[in-house]
């Protein structure tokens, strides 16, 4: 059956790893999915705490015991803000007196050219994706390829780590008595794991609604323009909602999964909740549980629009794709299209996790499915020199 390649992500709340067979492997079905939490409740994990380490390392060991056959690689969820984007120009003559058709050797030396003029030696690459070329002033937003110029311009977004967190990574992973394989980032894996590029959309926005924090990324043709992080997520709403109840965190939580809403029709809503807990908190009404988690997720979604004007990252988008636990309540989509003036999306994880909720998971198998998706550069523009190819770019270039 040969060893386990697994997928991990680690946030603050849980780890999730995501396991495949050499088999399995082949076809992205029967994975196992592993969801760690701390040992102390109250805790939270990191990837530089040893403490994190030892604890999914223990759990890898178990779990090759009982399967007797090793985890022998590993690959990371990058979190968006530990990396860096750095812009690289490149530019070339194919030819000094007449034109060249531009061939997939072009683009490459194009790129490479691009990142020994922009990187020094301090960054290690994660992801590269070509956002702009110019061949003799007109404007490709892919690789022309088979078309005729001369001089070929491109601008590349280079997505980088530094050396100081590429070597605490590697430590990270000698504790659990592992080697790193690879690196992808997290809105890569996870628009990758969610039927996203099924939807045959180009331009939207990403945003994953975390326990902690908030991420967002954009994407324009396909390609991941820009990332950002807020702070705030769902531990702050469950904060607001136990301080406005006078209830602990944890029954704050229970309530707002089984009962939170942020429909408008839902905010004047009289029920009162069964607490089964305490009996002392029965008179709860759903009206204001919902009020609560209504303002919390205005306040979300308007420093979301905020961020994303920043960026003027708002014009020609198509729509939003919404994840994590908020993306499960209902009324959000209203919100969001009433805040941030988006569409969402509907989209469904590709496989399940265990209980039906794939949700904490999308990182650790979307991994496995970036290398065939749309959103990798290598696997969309394939360097090929297909008929098909030619026609369509010659055809943008004159009609």
């Amino acid at each position: 059956m040969g060893d386990y390649t697994a997928g991990l992500q680690v946030s603050a709340t849980h780890c999730a790893v995501t396991m495949f067979d050499s088999e399995s492997l082949k076809t992205l079905r029967d994975g196992i999915f592993m969801d760690i939490r701390p040992e102390d409740p109250t805790g939270r994990f990191d990837v530089f705490d040893r403490r994190t380490a030892e604890t999914v390392g223990a759990r890898l060991r178990e779990f090759e015991r009982m399967r007797r056959r090793r985890v022998s690689r590993i690959l990371y969820c990058l979190p968006p803000d530990k990396t860096t984007r750095i812009e690289g120009y490149s530019q070339m003559v194919l030819h000094p007196r007449g034109t060249r058709r531009v061939r997939a050797i072009h683009i490459r030396k194009a790129i490479e050219q691009a990142r020994l003029l922009s990187l020094d030696w301090y960054y290690r690459p994660v992801h590269v994706f070509p956002t702009e070329f110019r061949l003799d002033g007109k404007i490709f937003y892919a690789p022309p390829l088979g078309v005729f110029g001369r001089k070929l311009e491109t601008r590349v977004a280079f997505y980088v780590v530094d050396k100081d967190y590429s070597a605490n990574l590697d430590q990270f992973f000698e504790y659990m008595d592992r080697v790193c394989q690879g690196m992808i980032l997290a809105p890569l894996a996870q628009v990758s794991a969610c039927k996203a590029d099924r939807l045959k959309k180009e331009h939207f926005i990403l945003i994953d609604f975390g326990a902690t924090r908030t991420e967002i990324a954009v994407f324009r043709h396909s390609n991941l323009i820009d990332c950002r992080v807020l702070p705030g997520g769902g531990d702050d709403a469950d904060e607001v909602l136990s301080k406005e109840l006078g209830i602990s965190r944890e029954l704050a939580e229970d309530l707002k999964k089984n009962y939170g809403s942020v429909q408008e029709s839902d905010l004047r809503d009289g029920r009162s909740v069964t607490v089964k807990r305490q009996a002392l908190y029965r008179d709860v009404q759903r009206g204001q549980i919902n009020r609560c988690l209504h303002g919390f997720y205005t306040d979300r979604l308007r420093a979301v629009r905020e961020c994303l004007e920043e960026l003027d990252a708002l014009r020609h988008m198509e729509g939003a794709v919404c994840i994590g636990a908020a993306a499960q309540l209902n009324g959000l989509p209203e919100l969001l299209r009433q805040i941030v003036g988006l569409e969402a999306l509907p989209v469904t994880a590709v496989m399940d996790g265990p209980g039906g909720s794939p949700g904490s998971f999308l990182g650790s198998s979307g991994m496995f499915r970036f290398p065939e998706s749309r959103y990798n550069f290598e696997n969309t523009y394939r360097f090929s020199n297909k008929l098909w190819t030619r026609i369509k770019n010659i055809w943008e270039e004159y009609f």
